[in-house]
């Protein structure tokens, strides 16, 4: 399999991970306003399409696998943003320590 055929392998996985991280981004809404079975939902259907996904790429080898991977996790660096920086001191003691 030639170089350029399997780079192409990087636009499944970069449709397959725009596609599973915003449905992670209305799996997040869903359940911040309470509605927990369509989260539930959403979340078995994000997981089993992105199983699928990766098992077929994976029957056809293993630069496939890595290229579908590869563009999943490019979408992810371009989707999922850090989250803010706190705003305040920690709520608890830390881990370990306990209050005398």
């Amino acid at each position: 399999m030639s170089l350029a055929c399997q780079a192409l392998w990087l636009l499944p996985g970069l449709l397959l991970g725009l596609l599973h991280f915003r449905g992670l981004e209305r799996n997040a809404d869903l359940y911040a306003h309470g509605r927990t079975g369509p989260g539930l939902a959403l979340q078995g259907l994000r997981m089993a399409v992105t199983a699928c996904a990766l098992v077929a790429a994976a029957l056809q080898g293993a630069w496939p696998l890595l290229a579908t991977s590869a563009g999943f996790l490019l979408a992810r660096l371009l989707l999922v943003r850090p989250p803010p920086p706190s705003l305040g001191p920690p709520l608890g003691p830390p881990l370990g320590k306990q209050p005398r």
